[in-house]
């Protein structure tokens, strides 16, 4: 992995955390975007109490502008509030039930279908 920096947008939920705690581990900067700032702030800093992990959090423009990789981890019909189009290729994916016969890959078929 690079040193470039990475903002998570949405960061605060169970996989916005998630994502940043890997990433960080693996010493990239992140920044955890939310709507609000002083939340992802808080989120940033108890993930990594005292760790030195380079974690930060911002309001969800400020954390887009200071990375160079943006990913989102929104649910599905939430906003980033970038002011510009995102996409994120996993909303709205529709998956079989888990019980599906056993076919092994069954669910990459459908996703890639």
């Amino acid at each position: 992995m690079t040193s470039e920096a990475v903002a998570i947008l949405g960061g605060t939920g169970p996989e916005g955390r998630g994502l940043a705690l890997r990433f960080a581990r693996a010493g990239v900067p992140v920044v955890i975007g939310s709507r609000d700032a002083a939340r992802a702030a808080d989120i940033a800093a108890a993930l990594a109490p005292g760790d030195g992990l380079p974690l930060s959090g911002a309001a969800n423009p400020d954390a887009a502008r200071q990375a160079e990789v943006v990913l989102v981890a929104i649910v599905r019909g939430g906003r980033a509030g970038t002011g510009g189009l995102v996409t994120a290729p996993g909303l709205g994916l529709r998956l079989p039930p888990a019980g599906d016969g056993g076919r092994e890959g069954s669910r990459n078929r459908a996703i890639s279908a």
